[in-house]
């Protein structure tokens, strides 16, 4: 108490007074500037934890639309596929017919992996069973235009046609649900 009184004993009361209201203004004041720093931290902090969400779901929406676009790209040149091997039937030639069968199943297979990755969930799953199907019975088809040596084309490919004509549609209404959904996003 001794120190005190000699440190600050030449002072008078109204100056103690003074000082002391002084500090406590100036301690108010930084609490009232480190109060308004720490909202402004908190403030930015919810912005760019906003801006990150906002980023992460148009990546997540940019993701989406391109595996829609190639799913529905490999549907057309699925469809181009099946139109060739209509031409290839008629055709009959059963090297045109079965190199287009060979095509038409490794596209199914891609086609396949490709709905295996969809989270679109564009295709229904009865779609993918009518697949499956469809490329067993080009499979089962191919495997037995090899095997004959003077096969019946139309014989041998009426069940396949009937898998392949479904399938035609199936791909129409896919492309057609999914137009008007990426219409509908967009607009």
């Amino acid at each position: 108490m001794a120190f005190i009184d000699e440190l600050f004993g030449g002072i008078s009361p109204g100056w103690m007074n003074f000082l002391s209201l002084l500090g406590l203004t100036a301690t108010l004041a930084g609490l009232f500037f480190t109060w308004r720093e720490a909202t402004n931290a908190a403030t930015k902090a919810q912005d760019a934890e906003d801006a990150a969400r906002s980023l992460r779901e148009a990546v997540e929406n940019a993701t989406l639309r391109i595996a829609r676009q190639d799913l529905i790209g490999s549907m057309a040149q699925a469809r181009q596929l099946i139109t060739q091997l209509d031409t290839a039937q008629q055709s009959k030639s059963t090297e045109f017919v079965v190199q287009t069968l060979v095509q038409l199943g490794d596209h199914f297979s891609q086609l396949q992996a490709l709905i295996t990755q969809d989270s679109t969930n564009l295709v229904p799953d009865e779609f993918a069973d009518q697949l499956k199907r469809s490329q067993a019975s080009v499979l089962s088809t191919k495997a037995k235009l090899a095997r004959s040596p003077s096969p019946d084309i139309p014989k041998l490919m009426g069940n396949t046609l009937k898998h392949l004509a479904q399938l035609r549609v199936d791909f129409y209404q896919i492309e057609t649900s999914s137009k008007y959904a990426t219409d509908s996003q967009e607009g």
